[in-house]
């Protein structure tokens, strides 16, 4: 199954979600918009961030992000102002999660609606195949959503309970021209 996984749980469960969300997750795509990105600062966490690829800190980061379709799911593709984070993402419909690796990082992610945002949360997690046990795993604190004026809004957060937060970036995108 190709496409959007994330547009086939909101589909499978009939969630309600925000237009401007449902039209980020209804297929491949290119979108454009700004971000602000933070790290967590633990030692642990900054390697952590490194085996992932995720981006460095920065305000008002342009950000791009390609959503292309493959016979598994999608790959993702953020440039945050230069820097590249690719990750490939499909509907595990035996546990009804949306599996995303980044590198050798595999996260099964929950997908529910509260109040009509899309929240994700981490349900499981791998490093190089090996189960992370949940209380070493980040807690998500991701949250999509439509603004006032219609475009997609993220906000896309993980902590760890005893080490602290680990990255969270946060912005709107528009489909690009």
């Amino acid at each position: 199954m190709s496409g959007d996984p994330f547009d086939a749980v909101i589909a499978a469960r009939g969630l309600a979600v925000a237009p401007a969300v449902r039209a980020f997750h209804a297929g491949e795509g290119v979108h454009e918009g700004r971000a602000e990105i933070t790290r967590g600062r633990h030692v642990l966490v900054r390697l952590g961030l490194w085996l992932a690829g995720m981006p460095p800190e920065g305000r008002d980061v342009p950000v791009r992000v390609r959503v292309t379709g493959d016979r598994d799911g999608s790959v993702w593709r953020r440039d945050f102002g230069g820097h590249v984070t690719v990750s490939r993402l499909r509907h595990d419909r035996s546990s009804g999660h949306v599996e995303e690796r980044f590198g050798p990082v595999r996260l099964a992610l929950s997908v529910t609606v509260e109040g009509g945002v899309l929240v994700v949360g981490v349900a499981g997690m791998s490093v190089l195949g090996v189960p992370v046990p949940k209380g070493l795993r980040p807690v998500s604190e991701t949250r999509e959503f439509e603004d006032e004026d219609g475009r997609f809004r993220f906000d896309v957060g993980a902590r760890i309970p005893w080490l602290g937060p680990v990255i969270r970036y946060q912005g709107w995108l528009r489909p690009a021209p």
